[in-house]
């Protein structure tokens, strides 16, 4: 991510839109915040390709919260990544390579991630690497506090992250 577009978001956040705690009626525990140690405010991070975040098909949701109860992340494999997003054709090889501005240096495997969000209907994912941990935050536009849900994805990579960060953002 370039740094105009790092400091544009930064003052939207600013500007009235925001995250925290006037954000959620309730929070879940599966929120951790922006990633605020190092070396996140020290370097730029890697934007993930949106190509490859899906989030869990409603049917499959409770099965993927009980996977993701005592980790993170979960590796899984290509049948099981297909079935949580609903999508039987899913080909991991007709994906970008996971990172912006990087040719793809590896196979792409699908891994299971912890997220969380707000409006989900009026929002979008985005996720960002930075040496071997993911932040992943769920942006999206309200009027009001809401309730925070989790919301599972299925996000395709090329090594499996050591820490996941989960955050979100609300704009009016």
């Amino acid at each position: 991510m370039n740094k105009t577009v790092g400091f544009l978001i930064v003052c939207v956040l600013l500007a009235g839109c925001g995250n925290g705690n006037g954000l959620w009626t309730t929070k879940d525990s599966w929120y951790t915040g922006y990633p605020s140690d190092y070396p996140w405010l020290d370097e730029e991070q890697l934007e993930i390709q949106r190509e490859c975040i899906m989030p869990v098909c409603d049917l499959r949701l409770d099965e993927s919260i009980t996977l993701l109860s005592n980790v993170q992340v979960l590796e899984i494999d290509l049948t099981q990544a297909q079935q949580l997003v609903g999508v039987p054709n899913l080909d991991p090889s007709k994906l970008p390579p996971s990172v912006k501005a990087e040719s793809r240096s590896g196979k792409l495997k699908p891994y299971l991630v912890r997220a969380v969000v707000l409006w989900e209907g009026t929002g979008a994912f985005s996720a960002y690497w930075k040496d071997s941990s993911l932040w992943i935050n769920h942006g999206c536009l309200g009027r009001r506090a809401a309730p925070m849900k989790r919301r599972p994805l299925v996000i395709f990579l090329e090594k499996k992250p050591t820490d996941v960060y989960n955050d979100v953002s609300m704009a009016e």
